[in-house]
């Protein structure tokens, strides 16, 4: 999968990778969540960075100019 796939499917929790995962994993090469575990166990930081930004943006919309990164 790569980081522009990782963009165009925003999924902010746990949940929501475990039914993309089963929904979708055949189609980006995703085996099975024991997989997906084994690797995110060893970054959990970074997804846990991830997930909040789709949160909030969920949450308070998406206010980041696109051009200059600026958070508007």
């Amino acid at each position: 999968m790569t980081l522009s796939q990782i963009k165009s499917s925003p999924i902010a929790n746990m949940r929501e990778l475990r039914r993309f995962v089963r929904n979708h994993g055949s189609e980006h090469n995703l085996p099975s969540m024991k997989v997906i575990n084994s690797v995110l166990r060893s970054h959990t930081g970074l997804v846990r960075l991830y997930f909040d930004a789709v949160y909030q943006e969920r949450k308070y919309g998406s206010k980041i100019d696109e051009e200059t990164g600026e958070i508007l």
